[in-house]
């Protein structure tokens, strides 16, 4: 790591820290920072906590996990979106190039004009989303080219024309899926 990424990542930790202890701290029950760092000390410890048991369930139980997950979501994001840069060599890119969000949108359109339930939802988006990245992998690949890279794009965009005048409000019937 170069010396002058060091204050960066710096600044950004102290973000993150001062982030999560506010998700901790600031909510309909609101929770002091030192009952908060008992709670955690005593956790890790195995010690009991001299708060009441309030603090220690909505510190543990209630937004323990949700600040956690919130954390770890955040941080699978990044790797995507980084990930998404490498593969394109731009600082600018987006999960539309390859039509991935146009496809989950399709997915998710399609389960709600079936009544399914939100896990079905949930599920029928994230296959629908895959679908198009594999839709426009296959493509891209069969087409031989000077810039690969080109070529993905242009065929994301092309997924992702097709799967929004797939899902365009008030046009959807049986037919058209």
């Amino acid at each position: 790591m170069t010396r002058s990424a060091l204050p960066g990542l710096a600044i950004a930790t102290a973000v993150l820290i001062a982030g999560l202890l506010l998700a901790f701290t600031v909510g309909r029950y609101p929770v002091s920072l030192g009952d908060l760092l008992t709670v955690l000390l005593a956790k890790v410890t195995g010690q009991t906590a001299d708060v009441p048991t309030a603090v220690q369930s909505v510190v543990l139980q209630v937004r323990g996990p949700r600040v956690l997950a919130a954390a770890l979501v955040g941080a699978a994001l990044a790797v995507a979106g980084t990930a998404f840069q490498g593969l394109f060599r731009n600082p600018l890119v987006s999960p539309d190039i390859l039509g991935a969000s146009s496809g989950a949108a399709l997915g998710a359109v399609t389960g709600i004009f079936f009544s399914l339930g939100v896990l079905a939802i949930q599920a029928l988006a994230f296959v629908g989303g895959l679908v198009a990245v594999a839709a426009v992998y296959m493509i891209g690949s069969a087409v031989r080219a000077r810039d690969p890279i080109l070529v993905l794009v242009l065929t994301g965009g092309g997924c992702r024309r097709v799967a929004r005048r797939r899902c365009r409000p008030g046009e959807i019937s049986r037919r058209s899926l």
